[in-house]
């Protein structure tokens, strides 16, 4: 926050500032001037006339005052003889705005009249404020007067002294003119005591001493106290942060206090007292702003503190390290510190520098002297105040010369201080009397070579350019190539302006000069190693060379030629060539043997040569000469059991030791397959004049083992089949033996994993029934899976098979559950039956990286018999279930018939019984009306029961229908309440009905407004209260409340909807917790039992709930338990009221 504070440092230009505030005033005062000439009332008091006119005179003084700031300014900011033109004008201009106002002053102090008021324009004597007529207000007077002596003071020679007398004077006017300033804003005058004959100051007066005094102290913004609140330091920072608040806060807070105490909100004394209180506060948080800027301050400068000792510490370590010699000195030759690196190189003692004995000039020699002061000049004139290195000499104490180079600093005001960097460099002297030495060695060095050069039996040449234009060859290449020892020109004899020597050739191509390996090897900067050429002379003579040749390199890294080495191996080519042939003959024949030949070292055990049939059997090129202790690398064979066979063991070696091998049988592993070979071995002796040789023959009987396995695999796989189907009909729990058919799978085809997934009716997802090859706290990661999710969840949503060979490859997210169980082969399956999909079923191999077809076709096989078997037992279960649900529906229409006819019958033996005593006899008119009423009561009932047959039936049918419309709830809770009083108040039930109001609610829902049908609304509210009041015993409480309810939408979150809540609540008899679920469903009681305690078809809240979500709201019931009374929550949706 400071720095951003002093970035905001004003950036005006101080005499821009003045200009401005001279330019206004002189403005001012010739318009006023202007008025008063032609008699211009709106410029006499500056807009509004209803103010003080400024007087003549004052609007004349405000002209000169602002000449003389104009004029002082420009003496200041300008250098030269245009000061002397300015400075008396200036002091005229100030003398004159002194004398006004001293004059002006003495005629109030004494009561005289000089005739200096009305001197340039005459005023009525009715002005506004004003006595006597013209004159300016005696504070007005007293302005001038400290603005004429400040103006004056800085038009003299400028001094600190003066700078302050002007400053406090122009502070002076400021505090006069802004009490006036106040006055008008408060409405207050000067003084209580102020003579009634002095003229008041305007307001436009006092903003025009406000302006010239900001440009008087605007002038000299660096000096005095001005220099403190323009500083960019942090005390100039603080005083204007500071400043404008103590100007505004206290003049505004006033004002306002001043107001209310004239509003008669309090008196003078509390707004006194307001006003102080005010001030503290604002003050303490000043002080305390003040006190943080200064925390900060503070701790800034502990953490350049810091860091500056940081860098010190940084600079001692690197003088202390002795890298090089350091020492602190002057410039007159004086060393103050120094570093023991230094004081090694000279051989002097921290005593001896400690002493004085040390001095730069006394160790260095006079014809160096010339350097330093050279060197220092150098310094002295440079900004940065350093030098350019240079070398010289010290003087040891022994007395001998050390070379160094020197490099200074100098530091201080007067840059009489050094600080020196010295290197020494003896090291580097005596590493150049090395290289002479090395140069003398070098030379005898190239006289033997030159000397090897002409005697070696072997072609060499060497190209002294990078285009091989200039070569020396020796005797011997000279001699291969036809040509005299003497010529040189390479390129030349190969050039078409003159018949070649020779030409060179490859594979029986001429070279171009381009391709020739010494210039390639110089053009590309590249080795060219064991390449042969044919050199073919004019006589038709060939000779073949081997070449090795390399590119020569100067000191930048660039080709400069090459040398070359040339070895004649025309016999050596004659002899390998004849050799070649023979033994390509012999290939040639073996080759067309079928059966795979080796021929094998009987010393080394290296496999010579191999047919063209047992390159076959390799599945390409055969390996050749590997040793016996290597064998495992290339061949990999097997006893029949599957164990590695060692290396001294594999048929190779046991030939090579001499053993007779007749139809040894072993595996032989490829890179794609294993083959069953037969191995047929022996040893020929030397003869002939050829080695003794081992000869080792292969018969391939693959096919046959693999014709008996597929035979006795066949076997197994449809034994293993008949056994599945067996198990599978015989059982009707077929998903509790898939563990058992997975082992036996397991067996034949190498399976690791399975994993039994089953389909959820009604949802999207599968659930993991069985499973092999993971932990539990795998499974349980994965005991549910989406539709799609994973590669069981893909199979259900395909419902398709699903085969995925090297799975630990694989980058699909949906494989991720196999992968993490090292699965590599995977095979899933679909459990469909008549269409239906009954789950899934996955199997998975860590072993095997890919099923045959055969084994994924057994896997199928198994899948379609389980699916078969599990639909089988499914539809024995269902019909079992269907068995149970209709026994269940006959007892519970029985039940329903008993009670329907229970409560259809007593109703009727009340009216039959009644009815009868009518037609009997006589009643009193007591017992005519008990008839009536019962006989009514009880007719009311019976046609209850048949409403709520009619509306069960309706709603079964779905031809239940409601007559919308918007009803508020409160009245129809309370209507409802009404005709259920009667039944509560002779059970002596308290019913009570409240309504809770909520503060949250939006004010559209402030009524609990439904859309809805009255009747079935009534209705429910009905159903629930005679519910409660029947199963409520004698003097309980039943009680509704209603409120409003927020939820979140289930399928649109974020998504909040407002409700109607009704809860009606008893102290009955409660609902047992094992029938709290079933309490809502039709023609269900708790006690269904024919001496059951309360009547009923259990036809009210199956209704209740078809009612409220007709009406798109929910119902739910709560209970303790039995004798805990019970609650029915109904939420309906409110009716947005737009």
């Amino acid at each position: 926050m400071l720095n951003f504070n002093r970035w905001l440092l004003p950036s005006l230009d101080s005499l821009r500032v003045v200009q401005v505030a001279s330019a206004i005033t002189i403005l001012v005062g010739v318009l006023v001037l202007f008025g008063w000439c032609f008699d211009i009332e709106f410029m006499k008091t500056c807009g509004n006339t209803s103010l003080v006119t400024m007087k003549p005179n004052t609007a004349l003084c405000f002209v000169l005052s602002g000449i003389s700031l104009w004029r002082s300014q420009i003496e200041q900011n300008k250098g030269g003889n245009d000061t002397n033109r300015y400075l008396p004008c200036s002091r005229i201009c100030a003398a004159s705005v002194t004398l006004i106002g001293l004059l002006t002053l003495a005629q109030y102090l004494f009561g005289w009249n000089f005739g200096i008021d009305e001197l340039l324009f005459q005023e009525q004597t009715s002005a506004v404020l004003t006595s006597p007529p013209g004159r300016m207000g005696l504070n007005s007077a007293l302005n001038f007067i400290f603005l004429g002596i400040a103006l004056e003071i800085s038009a003299h020679s400028p001094n600190q002294r003066n700078f302050w007398y002007v400053q406090i004077l122009a502070v002076m006017v400021l505090v006069i003119s802004a009490q006036v300033l106040i006055g008008y804003i408060y409405q207050v005058g000067l003084l209580p005591t102020t003579p009634s004959h002095t003229t008041s100051m305007g307001l436009h007066t006092a903003l025009k001493f406000i302006v010239l005094c900001i440009g008087i102290l605007w002038a000299r913004p660096n000096q005095a106290f001005m220099a403190v609140v323009m500083s960019d330091t942090y005390g100039g920072l603080i005083a204007r942060r500071f400043l404008p608040a103590a100007i505004t806060l206290p003049l505004v807070i006033g004002w306002l206090i001043l107001h209310g105490q004239l509003a008669g909100k309090y008196g003078s004394a509390f707004a006194i007292s307001l006003f102080a209180i005010i001030l503290i506060v604002i003050f303490a948080i000043l002080i305390w702003q003040t006190t943080a800027v200064i925390s900060r301050i503070e701790r800034e400068h502990s953490e350049t503190q810091k860091r500056l000792k940081a860098q010190e510490e940084k600079l001692r370590t690197f003088v202390d390290a002795n890298i090089i010699g350091i020492k602190f000195g002057d410039v007159y030759g004086g060393i103050h510190q120094a570093n023991d690196a230094f004081l090694q190189m000279i051989g002097y003692t921290r005593e001896d520098l400690f002493t004085g004995k040390l001095n730069s000039r006394n160790i260095t020699p006079p014809e160096y002297r010339h350097l330093d002061r050279q060197g220092i000049a150098q310094a002295q004139e440079n900004p940065r105040g350093a030098c350019r290195p240079y070398e010289k000499e010290y003087i040891h104490k022994d007395g001998r010369r050390i070379p160094v180079l020197v490099g200074y600093v100098l530091l201080g005001e007067n840059r009489q201080e050094s600080v020196a960097l010295i290197l020494d460099l003896s090291e580097r002297q005596q590493a150049r009397e090395q290289i002479v030495q090395l140069n003398q060695d070098l030379q005898r060095r190239i006289t033997e070579l030159q000397t090897l050069f002409q005697v070696i039996p072997i072609g060499i040449g060497i190209a002294e350019d990078a285009d091989c234009k200039t070569m020396r060859i020796n005797p011997c290449l000279a001699q291969q190539l036809g040509i005299s020892p003497g010529e040189h020109g390479a390129m030349s004899i190969l050039s078409q302006e003159q018949p070649p020597e020779f030409q060179v050739c490859r594979e029986g191509r001429k070279l171009s000069p381009e391709e020739l390996p010494m210039q390639y090897s110089a053009a590309h900067g590249v080795t060219v190693l064991d390449s042969e050429v044919e050199v073919i002379h004019k006589d038709g003579k060939i000779l073949k060379l081997l070449q090795y040749v390399a590119p020569l390199f100067d000191e930048q890294g660039n080709s400069r030629g090459s040398v070359g080495a040339f070895l004649d191996i025309t016999e050596r080519k004659q002899i390998e060539e004849a050799v070649h042939n023979q033994q390509k003959w012999l290939e040639d024949v073996l080759n067309l043997m079928p059966l795979p030949l080796l021929f094998v070292d009987p010393e080394t055990g290296h496999v010579t040569f191999a047919n063209r049939a047992a390159d076959e059997l390799a599945g390409g090129m055969f390996p050749t000469g590997v040793p016996v202790e290597e064998y495992h690398t290339v061949y990999y064979c097997t006893d029949l059991e599957g164990n590695p066979i060692p290396n001294h063991q594999i048929p190779g070696a046991r030939v090579a030791r001499g053993e007779r091998l007749d139809g040894l049988e072993i595996n032989w592993h490829t890179g794609d397959r294993v083959r069953s070979i037969l191995i047929f071995g022996d040893t020929i002796p030397a003869m002939h004049g050829h080695p003794a040789t081992c000869v080792a023959g292969f018969q391939d009987i693959t096919n046959l083992k693999e014709i008996e396995k597929a035979q006795v695999l066949s076997y197994k796989r449809l034994q293993l089949l008949f056994n599945t189907a067996s198990d599978l009909l015989s059982s009707q729990q077929p998903v509790a033996l898939i563990d058992s058919f997975y082992h036996k799978l397991a067996e034949q085809i190498g399976l690791d994993v399975y994993f039994n997934y089953l389909v959820e009716e009604n949802h999207q997802v599968i659930r993991l029934a069985s499973f092999t090859g993971c932990s539990e706290e795998e499974a349980k990661k994965y005991e549910w899976l989406q539709l799609g999710q994973s590669v069981c969840g893909a199979v259900a949503q395909e419902r398709r098979p699903i085969y995925l060979e090297n799975v630990q490859e694989s980058t699909d997210p949906k494989t991720e559950l196999i992968r993490n169980l090292g699965v590599k082969a995977c095979y899933s399956y679909p459990l469909i039956a008549s269409e239906r999909l009954l789950g899934t079923l996955c199997f998975g191999s860590r072993s095997c990286c890919s099923f045959s077809e055969n084994q994924r076709a057994m896997m199928q096989a198994v899948c379609d018999q389980i699916a078969v078997a599990m639909e089988r037992a499914s539809l024995i279960a269902s019909l079992q279930q269907q068995t149970e649900q209709l026994q269940q529906a006959n007892r519970m229409k029985d039940e329903f018939l008993g009670i329907l006819s229970h409560e259809l019958r007593s109703p009727l033996n009340a009216i039959l019984g009644w009815v009868q005593l009518l037609r009997a006899r006589k009643l009193s008119d007591t017992q005519m009306a008990k008839a009536m009423e019962t006989i009514e009561r009880n007719a009311r009932n019976q046609a209850q029961v048949i409403e709520d047959l009619l509306d069960i039936s309706s709603m079964i049918r779905g031809q239940l229908y409601l007559n919308v419309c918007t009803y508020d709830l409160a009245p129809l809770i309370e209507l409802a309440m009404k005709t259920v009083k009667l039944a509560a108040q002779a059970k002596e039930i308290d019913l009570s009905f409240t309504v809770i109001s909520s503060q949250e609610i939006d004010p559209n829902h402030s009524r609990f407004v439904v859309a809805g049908d009255m009747e079935r609304l009534q209705q429910i509210i009905w159903n629930l209260l005679s519910n409660a009041i029947k199963f409520t015993p004698t003097g309980g409480r039943v009680e509704v409340l209603l409120s409003h309810s927020i939820d979140e939408h289930q399928n649109l979150p974020r998504t909040m909807t407002s409700y109607a809540q009704i809860q009606v609540r008893d102290t009955g008899i409660g609902i047992k917790p094992e029938f709290l679920p079933y309490v809502f469903d039709r023609f269900l009681q708790a006690d269904s039992s024919s001496t059951r305690s309360y009547g009923g078809l259990g036809l009210g809240l199956a209704i209740v709930r078809h009612l409220v979500e007709l009406h798109g709201g929910t119902v739910h019931a709560e209970s303790g338990g039995e004798g805990q009374g019970a609650t029915f929550t109904v939420k309906i949706p409110l009716f947005l009221e737009i």
